[in-house]
């Protein structure tokens, strides 16, 4: 289990997390959905994220297919008790990714939960036979900052524009 979670990363940090995204991204299940990835924003309460995943083990114990229900099973039981560990969700939100992975012939359980490099901006729950990186790939990704200032006869107002944020 893979735990990285503070609030300033350090080129050595981001380049090592990084690493650990694009290697996520090339794990796959073939035998099942059973790779859940999640992404929290900052602003969520963590008792409706319990209460998301309650709901959807719920849901998960009506899986036909016996292994692909007991994956699921697991993976939700496991995330299900690292957020209730949880006080607050981290200030960049956090990133889970939780599941059984088949590696050359072997199945293997993997856990990364770690606050992204920039704040996440909705709530995505997707359970599936791979785990959904795209978004997370994207933050390392250089964006172009720009300054703004608006001036009228009574104010003024400025900021700063950095990719799709502002």
């Amino acid at each position: 289990m893979t735990s990285i979670m503070n609030n300033e990363f350090s080129s050595e940090d981001m380049y090592k997390l990084k690493q650990l995204v694009v290697s996520i991204s090339s794990a796959k299940s073939f035998s099942s959905t059973s790779l859940i990835t999640i992404l929290v924003p900052p602003d969520t309460q963590i008792s409706r994220l319990t209460r998301m995943l309650n709901e959807e083990l719920a849901t998960a114990e009506s899986i036909k297919q016996r292994v692909n229900r007991q994956q699921v099973v697991d993976a939700l039981k496991t995330i299900s008790h690292r957020v209730k560990s949880m006080r607050t969700i981290p200030t960049r939100g956090i990133v889970i990714y939780c599941g059984t992975v088949d590696d050359d012939g072997k199945s293997q359980k993997v856990n990364y939960f770690f606050e992204p490099p920039r704040p996440v901006p909705i709530f995505i729950y997707r359970c599936d036979n791979k785990f959904h990186t795209e978004a997370i790939i994207q933050m390392f990704e250089e964006q172009d900052n720009y300054g703004f200032i608006v001036i009228d006869g009574h104010s003024t107002v400025y900021g700063l524009l950095s990719g799709n944020e502002m």
